[in-house]
């Protein structure tokens, strides 16, 4: 279980202002301004935007919300 969190914590995490995603094995980044998620709608609108993505797991997801959530402040 810890190895599967540091593994996302890896995929997932805050650098500054911005929340970073890797996705799949190459270094393709996706990057999520924290004051685009500093709202309760603007966290809902990419948490929707980001499930839409074959690649994005239920594990992915609840780790964005964390960090993005903790991020923005909501």
């Amino acid at each position: 279980m810890a190895e599967k969190e540091t593994e996302l914590s890896e995929r997932i995490g805050r650098e500054v202002n911005d929340i970073l995603i890797k996705v799949g094995v190459t270094p393709v980044r996706k990057v999520v301004l924290v004051a685009d998620a500093s709202c309760p709608e603007g966290l809902l609108r990419w948490t929707y935007e980001l499930t839409r993505n074959s690649w994005m797991t239920d594990a992915m997801e609840r780790r964005f919300l964390n960090v993005a959530s903790d991020a923005g402040g909501v």
